[in-house]
């Protein structure tokens, strides 16, 4: 599929074998991008500007980098990144505004600095139970959250940077509920 450029959705699940995937000239996507459980070292969509609807990659035991350069929306659904137990590196850079932002369970990733663009979260920002997260600096030009902040269980992420980020976003400018609780001291 090198030559494939829009496409409604890709949803790609349970193939643990699967080493590769030829997007590469992906610019678009008119729904959603899943990707769960496969056997990629690495995701990497240089062409990509548009996923309408979610962006999900979930349970990968050997992906270590996601990359997505030109990405610069992401429609009115979920970015979730979850259980990837070998991700180190995330570049979203590009994208400033989504509607949740889930970051849980990956337990090598140890920064956010790849969503260094984000400016505001419409609904829900969840960071749980990430194992080697030690800052928070790439969330540090968030400027709102429309509901829900929650940094928990982050046994290496110090407390007082998901306070840091808490005050840098300002508590007037979260609009829902204030979790922080079971980071390191």
């Amino acid at each position: 599929m090198p030559h494939l450029t829009t496409a409604y959705r890709v949803l790609v699940r349970n193939a643990p074998l699967l080493a590769t995937l030829p997007l590469s000239n992906l610019a678009t996507l008119d729904s959603s991008f899943a990707l769960v459980n496969l056997g990629m070292t690495s995701i990497t969509l240089p062409s990509l500007t548009e996923i309408a609807g979610d962006l999900s990659i979930e349970s990968h035991a050997t992906l270590t980098s996601i990359a997505f350069p030109v990405l610069a929306e992401i429609g009115s659904l979920n970015v979730w990144i979850s259980s990837n137990t070998a991700l180190t590196s995330i570049d979203l850079h590009g994208v400033t505004t989504v509607p949740y932002l889930t970051i849980v369970n990956n337990v090598a990733l140890a920064n956010v600095d790849g969503f260094s663009g984000f400016t505001t979260i419409g609904t829900r920002l969840v960071i749980q139970g990430n194992g080697a997260l030690a800052d928070l600096d790439g969330l540090f030009g968030l400027t709102a959250v429309g509901g829900e902040l929650t940094v928990k269980n982050n046994p290496t992420l110090p407390t007082a940077e998901a306070l840091a980020l808490r005050d840098e976003i300002g508590i007037a400018n979260i609009a829902g509920p204030i979790t922080i609780s079971g980071n390191a001291p």
